[in-house]
């Protein structure tokens, strides 16, 4: 195989009107190298798609670093990893054409602690799915990728070391304006350190979501809803998840806090904040396998923590299904 893809990179133009490639890495061999990835250095071409899966093996490793070297005319990269990372900024950097990615699975980080003298990047679409994340990296994409308008973000794992009860997490991403926010059960779990039994735990608990857009709140233009259906967000919009009912076909849906629910959420986080001593959850309080509540309970999940996600605006957010509209 080395020999073949070394004789291909010699040549100047291999396959002129090539627009996707799908490339499956096998059991316990190394990820694609600079040999295999050279084909497509000088490529006259935009390569359209690439779509790339490395399959878990008892040879793979969690820790091992997934780099695709340079590719200045890959446009749309999709990655899939049982095992492995990616180093994001690089990705980026070796990428600089690309308007679309998918990543699913594995771990996505820097290179270095943190990215410094960042430049631009036309990025305009972004997936991540069932991947585990620092909050950091929602900055440094807010930052890098200013012309982002799509994202959507599946069952994702925070990575934290704050082993306190109370929980929040903050996704700061200043500089996005996004025409559509997609969150696939937005019940983020985050990541903890035992420092007795000295490991990470991963914990599924914050239902309480809150958007906050800092940019002007307009409606948007496309696709307006029925007036009687339309779900409109405000400045600062508190979401929480609950249980339908105990059927599994119906497990959860998503409610927008009104006025006043919004002014307790607030008054309890501002509070704890402070150090006032928190409430205390109904030990009645009857929970699902997802550990879900029904919608009358909602306050019992105030201790659980919250999740807030900051950024210019959102003209159309989908949660699980459940549209709500915002600013453009």
């Amino acid at each position: 195989m080395v020999k073949v893809t070394e004789m291909l990179s010699e040549r100047s133009c291999i396959f002129p009107c090539l627009k996707k490639i799908d490339f499956e890495e096998a059991s316990g061999l190394s990820v694609p190298d600079s040999v295999f990835l050279n084909m497509f250095s000088k490529f006259p071409g935009t390569i359209d798609h690439f779509h790339y899966t490395f399959p878990e093996s008892s040879f793979s490793s969690s820790e091992e670093r997934i780099s695709f070297g340079m590719l200045p005319v890959l446009v749309n990269l999709r990655v899939k990893l049982l095992s492995g990372y990616v180093e994001l900024d690089l990705l980026l950097k070796n990428c600089p054409a690309m308007k679309k990615l998918y990543l699913e699975a594995g771990k996505v980080t820097f290179s270095t602690i943190f990215p410094q003298n960042v430049s631009r990047h036309g990025l305009q679409e972004i997936e991540l799915d069932s991947m585990e994340v620092h909050s950091d990296i929602y900055r440094h994409i807010s930052n890098c990728c200013r012309e982002l308008s799509s994202m959507r973000v599946r069952n994702i794992r925070m990575e934290d070391t704050d082993s306190s009860e109370f929980k929040s997490i903050y996704l700061d991403m200043p500089y996005t304006r996004l025409k559509m926010l997609n969150l696939v059960r937005f019940r983020l779990s985050h990541q903890t350190y035992d420092k007795q039994c000295l490991h990470y735990t991963h914990l599924n608990r914050i239902q309480l979501l809150t958007i906050e857009q800092t940019g002007p709140i307009t409606r948007p233009i496309d696709s307006l809803p029925d007036e009687n259906n339309q779900r409109n967000m405000a400045a600062t919009s508190w979401f929480h998840q609950y249980r339908v009912n105990a059927h599994p076909s119906i497990e959860r849906a998503v409610w927008m806090l009104g006025e006043e629910e919004t002014r307790v959420a607030e008054f309890y986080f501002s509070s704890a904040s402070s150090g006032v001593s928190q409430r205390v959850e109904d030990p009645n309080t009857a929970r699902d396998c997802f550990g879900l509540v029904d919608k009358s309970s909602w306050k019992d999940d105030l201790l659980r923590g919250y999740i807030k996600l900051r950024c210019k605006s959102v003209a159309v957010c989908n949660i699980d299904g459940t549209i709500f509209y915002g600013g453009v």
